[in-house]
């Protein structure tokens, strides 16, 4: 009886301890997410691009940075140092770092509406090396890696064709039959342009491959994948000087 009486002891001892540490990972947690509750007050009252960007350098993984960065993009339009970039964009790697930066910038969406501008796609070429750029997600896009190496652009590349891909439509074309999950293929929309002289070139539609016929039991749509079919679109262009 005395062992076991012992052991209690030491059982509650033992529970007394992890409670005691509960209680104090609870504490810093709490802590730390009031700093960080602070922090986004203090940036989201002024709402200003100097504010939004400090939130995210002092807290990068903090429960706001998402909507600190869509506060960023909304404010870049209007930002005096997006037309600085706009007009110093020299190389491949510049024009990356302004379209990630300035995804609604005045410049980059006036040019866009010029490429929507150009009647049909006859007159795109490849001027340089390509970039193929996600505009939809804000970064590089999949069909970018596909390129064959020869037209892919270097950061350090001064003379590009720039492929914004501006927007997605879809078309069912099938429904499995266990899940009875639609199939959908993806028609891509991509502006043109040239860098370093911004010139629109024009618009294109791409239609993605075909989603698969059959595939494994899964509760979720099939998309047909298009960065293969951008890649070969491009590959297949002519060349200019």
């Amino acid at each position: 009886m005395a062992m076991r009486k012992q052991g209690g002891a030491v059982r509650g001892r033992g529970c007394l301890l992890t409670v005691s540490i509960i209680v104090a990972i609870l504490i810093v947690m709490a802590v730390l997410g009031n700093t960080d509750y602070l922090q986004w007050d203090n940036a989201h009252r002024k709402d200003t691009t100097a504010g939004y960007e400090e939130y995210i350098r002092h807290k990068p993984n903090g429960a706001h940075v998402s909507e600190a960065r869509r506060r960023l993009a909304a404010l870049a339009p209007n930002s005096p140092e997006e037309k600085d970039e706009w007009d110093k964009l020299a190389n491949t790697g510049m024009v990356r770092w302004y379209l990630a930066r300035y995804p609604d910038g005045v410049h980059i969406r006036h040019l866009i509406d010029s490429c929507r501008a150009v009647s049909g796609s006859a007159s795109i070429a490849i001027k340089g090396k390509a970039l193929v750029w996600d505009m939809t997600s804000n970064v590089v896009s999949d069909a970018n890696r596909k390129l064959p190496s020869h037209l892919r652009a270097d950061l350090s590349d001064s003379l590009i064709t720039v492929f914004m891909i501006i927007g997605e439509r879809k078309e069912q074309v099938g429904t499995y039959s266990i899940s009875h999950e639609p199939a959908y293929r993806q028609y891509v929309d991509i502006a043109v342009a040239y860098w370093p002289e911004k010139t629109a070139v024009g618009m294109s539609s791409v239609v993605s491959k075909e989603p698969r016929a059959s595939r494994p039991v899964q509760n979720q749509p099939e998309y047909g994948d298009p960065a293969e079919s951008i890649a070969n679109w491009i590959a297949g262009l002519p060349r200019t000087r």
